[in-house]
């Protein structure tokens, strides 16, 4: 309790009686010291003491905690005392020993007087320490940046800092600020093992990107979680702020450094143009209206029937820099009058076509809502593209429709199959292009935002399948290669993009909790659920009738251009005459989508049924 007084609850009458205390000490060792003793000094030694005192009170040399003592601090203390002592030289008779006196006086108990601020902000630390257990912590980068990291951390209980590490030879093996610098080598790793480290700060400001996934990939083998520090306009009098530490996102280690697009082929279709973007309330449409500003259209059109989202990007939208005109449209693509009228209206040169019902479990449970919504809601626009002339039109694709196991992407393989088939018919002036990704890390319903939500409630984490895979693109990355696909293109084309590796979905959940602090099966549980109706344990980008070509961009492949005859379009049409029929039998709508695409066996799913007859 008595250490608690005097190193948490410390205030100014403790340090100014223990200051008076070590100045008198002080003033007696002077005097035993000094060969020829003064009786002036005798006679005076409450002026010895008073005259600092007063000018430390003066000089608010005591407002601040001892605990939290710092060198500026320290620097403070040494010029009072200095002064202090130089008035006290002036008030004696200014002999040799006067003076000889004073600096005694003053390199002494300011020795004294520092020594025991430092013992108080020491002690009331590896107290602390005992009673938390504070996170172990390495920094990577000792330039300016991680040593003012390194002391802001000093003073917070939180943290134990137990060494730099950073790229550059010359400091290896050097010890700055106290703390030994280690290079990524096996003497890191015996140190990490040894030391259990929990987390490492990136200091440096302008990291790259390659240069970040390469350290998230060598210490994730390790459980540390990665964080960084705020912008250095963030700081506060030059020192980064503790509370201002984020976790590195799982979007920017799985993304890629950098998108190469051909900015002048963009500018050609897009500047000046009138564009409509379906879906644009959406991840995906709202990141696409997001990326054509860049290329300054005269125009763009916005659909969509979600209400509040629309608003929120409206909002958003209002504040950009740009002479854009935006159009807003609370509607379905499936109100074939509505579009009709609106391409009537508008001379709309580019569609980007991502309005879809998207997630796979819901669909499953609603065939009718799926094709209604997907399939009728690409011919409407599809026709109408058509005919008023569009110059190019882009189908938003997925990887579930190739062999698909589900409804939703079996709606978009017959959207495919569509467009497709349009360019078998009479010629006409609009490209139909169809882009094809798997899934979109941090779109609405994907299992990033899904995972961050479970890990903030403690857990667990629910994973249908241990073996489950993905492809994993960025949402900037996927509408980058749309608008760039769109501008390649010549008319007919399906663009697969480049999703890079596989992930293990059971990975990404132990990253991510990683991520957020915490150790995967331990603080945060993985459960397994199992397969959800229509859900396969790994996607695929290719049927087999199709083949990959190369374009300009490494990013970019091109499918060879399927055939597709009369009788699928018939069935595709058939398929939507049943629903305008209001027909609710599911596994008659099912039974059709079927026929239009052969290779679509579900999976998990009670239309198996279908498959079996």
């Amino acid at each position: 309790m008595l250490l608690k007084i005097i190193f948490k609850e410390f205030f100014s009458g403790w340090s100014i009686l223990i200051d008076t205390i070590i100045l008198y000490l002080t003033f007696k060792l002077v005097s035993f010291l000094l060969i020829e003793p003064t009786t002036f000094f005798d006679k005076n030694i409450l002026v010895f003491i008073l005259i600092p005192v007063l000018v430390l009170i003066f000089s608010k040399s005591y407002n601040f905690f001892l605990r939290y003592t710092s060198f500026n601090d320290i620097l403070k203390i040494i010029c009072v005392l200095a002064l202090s002592n130089i008035i006290l030289f002036s008030i004696t008779d200014k002999t040799n020993t006067s003076l000889i006196f004073c600096l005694l006086n003053f390199f002494i108990s300011s020795s004294f007087i520092i020594f025991y601020r430092i013992l108080v902000k020491y002690l009331n630390k590896n107290m602390t320490a005992i009673n938390e257990t504070p996170f172990k912590v390495l920094i990577f980068g000792c330039g300016n940046s991680g040593i003012l990291t390194k002391r802001a951390l000093f003073n917070n209980s939180e943290f134990k800092v137990l060494g730099f590490v950073d790229d550059d030879k010359s400091k290896l093996n050097m010890s700055i600020d106290g703390v030994k610098v280690y290079g990524i080598n096996k003497s890191l790793e015996k140190f990490i093992k040894k030391n259990k480290i929990d987390k490492i700060i990136i200091t440096t400001q302008k990291i790259s990107s390659n240069r970040l996934k390469f350290l998230y990939n060598h210490f994730r083998k390790y459980s540390i979680q990665i964080l960084e520090i705020p912008p250095v306009n963030e700081w506060i009098n030059g020192i980064p702020l503790v509370s201002g530490l984020k976790e590195i996102k799982i979007q920017d280690l799985l993304g890629r450094s950098e998108i190469n697009i051909d900015i002048k082929k963009n500018e050609k279709l897009y500047k000046g143009k009138n564009l409509l973007v379906t879906g644009a309330a959406g991840s995906i449409g709202s990141e696409i209206v997001r990326q054509l500003i860049k290329f300054n259209p005269k125009k763009i059109i916005l659909i969509d029937n979600a209400e509040t989202p629309m608003f929120i990007l409206r909002e958003e939208l209002k504040n950009k820099p740009c002479k854009i005109e935006f159009i807003y449209h609370i509607n379905s693509v499936t109100n074939k009058k509505f579009i009709a009228s609106l391409f009537k209206k508008n001379k709309i040169n580019v569609v980007f076509h991502a309005a879809a019902y998207k997630h796979v479990n819901m669909m499953e449970m609603n065939p009718k809502t799926a094709v209604y919504n997907n399939i009728l809601g690409t011919k409407v626009l599809v026709d109408n593209a058509i005919k008023f002339e569009v110059e190019k039109f882009i189908l938003i694709s997925t990887d579930k429709a190739v062999n698909p196991t589900n409804v939703m992407g079996a709606t978009k393989r017959i959207c495919e199959l569509y467009l497709s088939f349009k360019l078998t018919e009479t010629k006409h002036c609009t490209s139909l292009i169809s882009t094809r990704f798997g899934n979109v890390l941090g779109s609405n319903g994907s299992v990033v935002p899904i995972f961050e939500k479970q890990i903030k409630s403690g857990g667990p984490i629910k994973i249908t399948h241990p073996e489950i895979i993905r492809y994993f693109m960025t949402i900037s990355e996927a509408t980058q290669l749309v608008l760039e696909a769109g501008a390649i293109s010549k008319g007919g084309e399906v663009y697969i993009f480049d999703m890079g590796k596989p992930v293990k979905i059971v990975d990404l959940a132990k990253n991510m909790i990683i991520q957020s602090g915490f150790k995967p099966n331990k603080d945060i549980f993985i459960e397994y659920i199992g397969l959800r109706p229509g859900e396969k344990l790994f996607e695929e980008i290719l049927v087999e009738s199709e083949d990959l070509e190369k374009t300009h961009n490494k990013l970019i492949y091109i499918a060879k251009k399927e055939k597709i005859d009369i009788k699928t379009y018939n069935l595709i049409e058939e398929l939507l005459t049943i629903l305008e029929k209001n027909s609710d039998d599911n596994y008659k709508i099912v039974e059709f989508m079927k026929k239009i695409v052969p290779e679509y066996k579900s999976n998990n799913s009670k239309y198996q049924v279908l498959d079996n007859a």
